[in-house]
C-alpha cells in the first residue's frame, strides 16, 4: 500500500542545480567562496537546510504519537483502505512511543565520491538522462541522500499511517518510493533487512510563521513568491523495529570485521 508512480517523477534529481555549478549562480543562500565546488555546495546546503528537514520530520512524529486514534488524525476516509486502531499493547511501542525517528549524519564528500563516480559512469553509457530542458545533468544531481532519516515502529500500520502523513504535508513532496519488501511468497536473496526507502522534497515553508520557527530565518527574510518552491532531495527510511535491530547488529558486526 505504500508506493507511488515512480515514473511519474522521473528523472529523480536534487532541485539545486549542482551539476551546473560554474555555469550558473542561482544559488543565493551559498556562500560565494563554495559556489566553485559542488560538493561543497551540497553539504553547505545540507547543512543550512538540517535543522528545516528535522523539524518537520518531527512535526509528523509528534502527532502520529499523540493521537489517541485514528480519526484524530483527520485523514480523509478514501485514503484509508482499512481503518484500524492503534495498539494500546506496550510491546507494539519504541521507546514508549508509537514511532521512533532518528536522523543520520549528513554524508561525507569522500563517502558520496563513489555514488558520483557510479552515476557519472550511468549518464555517460546513456542509462541516466545528461539533462532535462537546458539543465546539464551530472553524476551529483543523482545523489538524494544528503540529508536522511529512520522512522521505526513495531506496527507495519503505524508507518503506513505516517506515509499516509508525510503525504499530506505541506513541507514535502514524495520524489521516489521503493518498497523493498517482498511479496507474499516472493523469495529474495537481498542480504538486507527490507525496509522501505522513501525520498522527498523538502519544500519551502508555506507560511510566515512557519518560517520564522525555522533556521531558516537566520538566512534571510520570508518570501512568499518562494512558498512551495523545491529546496532539496531528502530521504526517510520506514523500518520495522525487529528488522531495524538486525540491520544495526550487522553494522557492528561489519565495523568488528
Amino acid at each position: 500500500k505504500i508506493k507511488t508512480d515512480n515514473n511519474a517523477t522521473k528523472p529523480h534529481v536534487q532541485p539545486l542545480r549542482l551539476g551546473m555549478i560554474g555555469l550558473d549562480n542561482n544559488h543565493s543562500h551559498v556562500p560565494r567562496k563554495e559556489k566553485f565546488d559542488c560538493v561543497l555546495v551540497a553539504l553547505n546546503s545540507s547543512r543550512v537546510l538540517l535543522g528545516y528537514y528535522k523539524s518537520s520530520l518531527e512535526l509528523i512524529v509528534k502527532k502520529l504519537n499523540k493521537a489517541s486514534t485514528i480519526h484524530d488524525l483527520h485523514l480523509p476516509q478514501s485514503s484509508l483502505e482499512d481503518v484500524l486502531q492503534f495498539s494500546s499493547d506496550s510491546n507494539s511501542l519504541v521507546g514508549g512511543e508509537r514511532v521512533a525517528l532518528t536522523f543520520g549524519p549528513i554524508r561525507k564528500a569522500h563517502r558520496v565520491g563513489a555514488k558520483i563516480k557510479e552515476y557519472q559512469q550511468d549518464i555517460e553509457k546513456g542509462d541516466k538522462p545528461a539533462n532535462i530542458g537546458d539543465r546539464t545533468l551530472r553524476g551529483i544531481d543523482y545523489v538524494l541522500d544528503w540529508l536522511r532519516s529512520i522512522v521505526i515502529s513495531e506496527d507495519p500500520y503505524v508507518l503506513y499511517i505516517f506515509y499516509l502523513l508525510l503525504q499530506r504535508s505541506p513541507h514535502f513532496k514524495i520524489q521516489r518510493v521503493k518498497n523493498k519488501f517482498p511479496k507474499q511468497g516472493e523469495v529474495t536473496s537481498e542480504k538486507n533487512p527490507a525496509n522501505i526507502l522513501i525520498n522527498l522534497l523538502l519544500l519551502y515553508p508555506p507560511t510566515e510563521e512557519c518560517f520564522k520557527e525555522t533556521n531558516l530565518c537566520l538566512f534571510g527574510k520570508f518570501e512568499p513568491g518562494r512558498v512551495g518552491e523545491e529546496l532539496t532531495s531528502c530521504e526517510v527510511q520506514l523500518n520495522l523495529r525487529d528488522l531495524h535491530t538486525i540491520k544495526e547488529l550487522q553494522h557492528i558486526f561489519s565495523d568488528v570485521d
